[in-house]
Protein backbone atom coordinates (compact mmCIF):
# COMPACT_ATOMS: atom_id res chain seq x y z
CA UNK A 1 0.00 0.00 0.00
CA UNK A 2 1.43 3.35 -0.98
CA UNK A 3 0.43 5.69 1.83
CA UNK A 4 -1.07 8.42 -0.33
CA UNK A 5 -3.41 9.53 2.43
CA UNK A 6 -4.97 12.99 2.41
CA UNK A 7 -7.47 14.60 4.68
CA UNK A 8 -10.43 16.36 3.09
CA UNK A 9 -12.48 19.10 4.71
CA UNK A 10 -15.95 17.61 4.86
CA UNK A 11 -18.02 14.55 4.01
CA UNK A 12 -19.46 16.07 0.81
CA UNK A 13 -15.94 16.66 -0.52
CA UNK A 14 -15.09 13.02 0.27
CA UNK A 15 -18.25 11.79 -1.45
CA UNK A 16 -17.44 13.84 -4.57
CA UNK A 17 -13.89 12.44 -4.72
CA UNK A 18 -15.13 8.88 -4.16
CA UNK A 19 -17.73 9.22 -6.92
CA UNK A 20 -15.11 10.56 -9.34
CA UNK A 21 -12.71 7.62 -8.77
CA UNK A 22 -15.31 4.91 -8.24
CA UNK A 23 -14.62 4.36 -4.54
CA UNK A 24 -17.06 3.71 -1.72
CA UNK A 25 -17.36 6.02 1.29
CA UNK A 26 -17.76 4.31 4.62
CA UNK A 27 -17.38 4.93 8.32
CA UNK A 28 -13.90 3.59 9.04
CA UNK A 29 -13.59 3.98 12.77
CA UNK A 30 -14.92 5.60 15.88
CA UNK A 31 -11.98 6.72 18.02
CA UNK A 32 -11.80 6.33 21.79
CA UNK A 33 -12.78 9.97 22.22
CA UNK A 34 -15.92 9.37 20.14
CA UNK A 35 -14.70 11.19 17.03
CA UNK A 36 -15.63 9.51 13.76
CA UNK A 37 -13.50 8.87 10.68
CA UNK A 38 -14.94 8.34 7.21
CA UNK A 39 -12.77 7.11 4.39
CA UNK A 40 -12.65 6.09 0.75
CA UNK A 41 -9.88 4.07 -0.89
CA UNK A 42 -9.11 3.53 -4.57
CA UNK A 43 -5.91 2.21 -6.18
CA UNK A 44 -3.49 3.06 -3.37
CA UNK A 45 -5.12 6.44 -2.73
CA UNK A 46 -7.04 7.09 0.43
CA UNK A 47 -9.00 10.19 1.32
CA UNK A 48 -10.36 10.79 4.78
CA UNK A 49 -12.71 13.06 6.63
CA UNK A 50 -12.31 12.96 10.37
CA UNK A 51 -13.53 14.76 13.41
CA UNK A 52 -10.11 14.25 15.00
CA UNK A 53 -6.54 14.85 13.82
CA UNK A 54 -5.14 13.21 10.67
CA UNK A 55 -2.92 10.77 12.61
CA UNK A 56 -6.00 9.34 14.32
CA UNK A 57 -7.59 8.84 10.90
CA UNK A 58 -4.46 7.23 9.45
CA UNK A 59 -4.28 4.89 12.44
CA UNK A 60 -7.90 3.91 11.86
CA UNK A 61 -7.22 3.09 8.19
CA UNK A 62 -4.07 1.09 9.02
CA UNK A 63 -6.00 -0.91 11.62
CA UNK A 64 -8.74 -1.61 9.09
CA UNK A 65 -6.32 -2.71 6.34
CA UNK A 66 -3.80 -4.65 8.45
CA UNK A 67 -5.87 -5.54 11.51
CA UNK A 68 -6.05 -9.27 10.74
CA UNK A 69 -2.26 -9.57 10.91
CA UNK A 70 -1.06 -6.71 13.12
CA UNK A 71 -2.12 -4.83 16.26
CA UNK A 72 -1.17 -1.23 15.44
CA UNK A 73 -0.71 1.76 17.74
CA UNK A 74 0.92 5.17 17.65
CA UNK A 75 3.11 6.98 20.17
CA UNK A 76 3.98 10.67 19.77
CA UNK A 77 7.09 9.72 17.77
CA UNK A 78 6.69 6.12 16.60
CA UNK A 79 4.39 3.78 14.69
CA UNK A 80 4.26 0.33 16.32
CA UNK A 81 2.82 -2.98 15.05
CA UNK A 82 2.80 -6.29 16.92
CA UNK A 83 1.95 -9.51 15.09
CA UNK A 84 -1.39 -11.06 16.07
CA UNK A 85 0.17 -14.55 15.86
CA UNK A 86 3.23 -14.97 18.07
CA UNK A 87 4.74 -17.75 15.93
CA UNK A 88 5.48 -15.98 12.64
CA UNK A 89 8.34 -16.37 10.14
CA UNK A 90 8.72 -12.58 10.08
CA UNK A 91 9.58 -10.02 12.75
CA UNK A 92 6.84 -10.06 15.41
CA UNK A 93 7.23 -6.34 16.18
CA UNK A 94 7.69 -3.42 13.79
CA UNK A 95 8.69 0.05 14.99
CA UNK A 96 9.28 3.00 12.67
CA UNK A 97 9.27 6.77 13.13
CA UNK A 98 8.09 7.48 9.55
CA UNK A 99 4.71 6.40 8.18
CA UNK A 100 6.09 5.48 4.75
CA UNK A 101 8.73 3.16 6.24
CA UNK A 102 6.15 1.70 8.61
CA UNK A 103 3.68 0.85 5.81
CA UNK A 104 6.51 -0.61 3.71
CA UNK A 105 7.37 -2.96 6.60
CA UNK A 106 3.71 -3.86 7.14
CA UNK A 107 3.53 -4.94 3.50
CA UNK A 108 6.92 -6.73 3.56
CA UNK A 109 7.98 -7.44 7.14
CA UNK A 110 11.65 -8.23 7.73
CA UNK A 111 12.64 -11.79 8.62
CA UNK A 112 12.48 -12.87 12.21
CA UNK A 113 15.69 -12.71 14.23
CA UNK A 114 16.47 -15.53 16.63
CA UNK A 115 14.22 -18.41 17.59
CA UNK A 116 10.56 -18.68 16.66
CA UNK A 117 9.71 -19.56 20.25
CA UNK A 118 10.48 -18.17 23.66
CA UNK A 119 12.98 -20.09 25.74
CA UNK A 120 10.81 -19.20 28.73
CA UNK A 121 7.73 -20.90 27.31
CA UNK A 122 6.38 -23.93 29.15
CA UNK A 123 6.41 -26.21 26.06
CA UNK A 124 10.10 -25.50 25.48
CA UNK A 125 10.96 -26.43 29.08
CA UNK A 126 8.78 -29.52 28.86
CA UNK A 127 10.76 -30.72 25.84
CA UNK A 128 14.17 -29.99 27.38
CA UNK A 129 13.77 -31.23 30.96
CA UNK A 130 12.69 -34.41 32.69
CA UNK A 131 10.00 -34.01 35.30
CA UNK A 132 11.02 -35.82 38.51
CA UNK A 133 8.07 -34.79 40.64
CA UNK A 134 5.48 -32.08 41.00
CA UNK A 135 7.35 -28.86 40.23
CA UNK A 136 10.74 -30.67 40.16
CA UNK A 137 12.64 -30.94 36.88
CA UNK A 138 16.01 -32.40 35.93
CA UNK A 139 18.27 -31.42 33.00
CA UNK A 140 20.11 -34.57 31.89
CA UNK A 141 22.65 -32.44 29.95
CA UNK A 142 24.01 -30.87 33.10
CA UNK A 143 24.84 -27.19 33.61
CA UNK A 144 25.67 -25.08 30.56
CA UNK A 145 28.97 -23.24 30.55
Amino acid sequence: MNPDIKQLNDLSELQAWAEAVGAEVRLVNVARDGSRVWGAHCEHMTRLVCEADLETAVLAVLRQVYGDTWRIRRTPNLWVAVAVEADTPYAPTLIQPELEDFVRELDNPPPRAGRRFSMLSAPWFANQLEQRGEGAYYDPRGPAS
